[in-house]
């Protein structure tokens, strides 16, 4: 029985998983690369997501991360992190202890 996902399906066309399959497999391609093409495989092979989850051995946030920005950019939305705002300010001089 599968599982019910209100995200879409992936299908991936033969070039995207050409390609998917290089960015895992080249020795150079960093590791988050290397993991967010596994997934994007792992889902457009017909795997579910907590089959997904135990094959990369990452969270379920994380799947759903990449499933989503596959789904609005395709190949290229992976190869980028998306830009974050600023962290906390740190405490001016004369207020530190």
């Amino acid at each position: 029985m599968m599982a019910f996902s209100t995200r879409q399906q992936i299908n991936l066309t033969p070039e995207e998983r050409t390609r998917l399959e290089r960015i895992a497999t080249l020795p150079s391609t960093p590791q988050k690369l290397v993991r967010r093409s596994r997934i994007i495989l792992s889902l457009g092979s017909g795997h579910g997501l907590m089959a997904t989850v135990r094959s990369v051995e990452c969270s379920k946030r994380t799947v759903w991360r990449w499933w989503q920005r596959f789904l609005d950019e395709r190949v290229d939305g992976l190869l980028y992190d998306a830009s974050r705002p600023p962290g906390r300010k740190t405490a001016p001089v004369k207020l530190r202890h």
